[in-house]
């Protein structure tokens, strides 16, 4: 059975007004909805006319160890705060050792590359 027009957008709204900034997973939770929609109508929500907005981002490092930055949301026709730019990596790039390619080369003398070679 679908929702009445206005469900999700209602039910926002009341969550936002009694607890402040919120993320959709966080609203969803509260009001008993699923996630996506509550993503989609919030979405409708940010354009005309504006009645919600994005007043910061959170890190949230829930899934896997990685770090996602999640949208906070709040009430009003606000503009949206900028979206922060990830940490860097802390793993240090690999690199090769050096003298593994001239090893590889000279030890493979039954290379298909070596048949005209004359040892």
């Amino acid at each position: 059975m679908p929702k009445p027009h206005g469900y999700y957008v209602d039910r926002i709204i009341d969550a936002l007004a009694r607890n402040g900034p919120m993320t959709a997973t966080q609203i969803a939770r509260e009001k008993g909805m699923s996630r996506v929609p509550t993503s989609m109508a919030l979405t409708r929500m940010r354009k005309a006319p504006k009645r919600a907005y994005i007043c910061g981002w959170t890190r949230s490092d829930l899934e896997g160890g990685k770090v996602h930055l999640r949208p906070l949301y709040d009430l009003g026709d606000k503009p949206d705060a900028p979206k922060l730019t990830p940490r860097p990596k802390t793993k240090p790039p690999q690199t090769r050792p050096s003298g593994i390619v001239e090893t590889a080369i000279q030890s493979a003398p039954n290379s298909v590359f070596a048949l005209g070679s004359t040892l």
